[in-house]
């Protein structure tokens, strides 16, 4: 009987670039994602009947509202298979932060779906992207830069060195990606060396060029409805970050820190009103 599980790691974006929309309603992006240490779990056991997923703690619906579950479904219907699955979701990630947790999850759930049915492997890459933009860079979460609508990796990127981050955000507080997105204005658009920049400062070791080359567009559609966000990057400076960002459509904000040190002294002397969770982004 089948039985496997696998840790799915949250990602942050050091660069994110809105260069259009496209005629489906998506932006075309480039951006770079990093994948953390910081992971939820997914196991998936073979057997009873129809799919059920249980998510613990119990924060998210357990139906086709949940990407997983969804996932699990066209999984089995490419594959024809007719037996029943139960899928176990361990959740660590905050939802709704900008950290990818949901996409990363179901993600896993196709590479688990793929060890089980071989044959869907062929179909992996089209349920990914069915299913939400950056979910096909959690098939195989690495440093990459990704363009089209965050759906096409680019290149990888090396890493030379591990990079300590603290991420914070007012506790309890979530966004919409959809929401975020339609409220992007027109913006001019960085130049690609920008991104050229920060891969080759990544793949050196050079965290004071990691820094100098950090960008999200996403930042300015926040404007008016996020008024912690410069408080928490300022905060995070004055207590040691070297470069701060927010992650994707946010609200997490990631401070990068020198050493595990000085990361986890900023995380006690924070504000205990925002939610503080410290991770790193190792090398692969």
């Amino acid at each position: 009987m089948f039985d496997a599980h696998l840790d799915t790691p949250a990602k942050i974006n050091l660069f994110l670039a809105i260069r259009g929309r496209c005629d489906d309603g998506y932006h075309e992006i480039d951006t770079l994602f990093v994948p953390l240490s910081l992971s939820d779990r997914v196991r998936v056991t073979e057997g009873g009947e129809g799919i059920v997923l249980v998510v613990e703690p119990a924060i998210l619906p357990t139906d086709s509202r949940n990407l997983v579950w969804e996932a699990a479904r066209r999984c089995l219907e490419g594959v024809g298979f007719e037996g029943g699955v139960s899928i176990e979701l361990t959740k660590r990630i905050p939802i709704a932060a900008g950290l990818g947790g949901g996409s990363s999850d179901a993600a896993a759930t196709i590479r688990l779906f793929c060890r089980r049915f071989p044959e869907c492997s062929k179909k992996a890459r089209g349920i990914a992207a069915s299913l939400g933009a950056d979910v096909p860079y959690f098939l195989d979460p690495r440093p990459a830069w990704f363009g089209g609508r965050g759906d096409r990796c680019v290149r990888p990127v090396g890493l030379a060195s591990p990079i300590e981050l603290l991420l914070v955000r007012p506790r309890g507080l979530q966004f919409d990606t959809a929401e975020i997105y339609r409220r992007v204005a027109p913006l001019p658009v960085p130049p690609r060396s920008r991104m050229a920049a920060l891969i080759a400062a990544m793949e050196r070791g050079d965290l004071a060029g990691i820094c100098a080359n950090l960008h999200n567009d996403l930042t300015w559609a926040t404007e008016g409805i996020y008024p912690e966000r410069r408080a928490i990057e300022t905060a995070l400076r004055r207590h040691g970050a070297l470069g701060t960002g927010m992650s994707g459509s946010g609200p997490m904000i990631f401070g990068i820190f020198p050493d595990p040190a000085s990361a986890n002294r900023a995380a006690v002397a924070l504000p205990r009103s925002w939610e503080r969770l410290r991770t790193t982004v190792l090398p692969v």
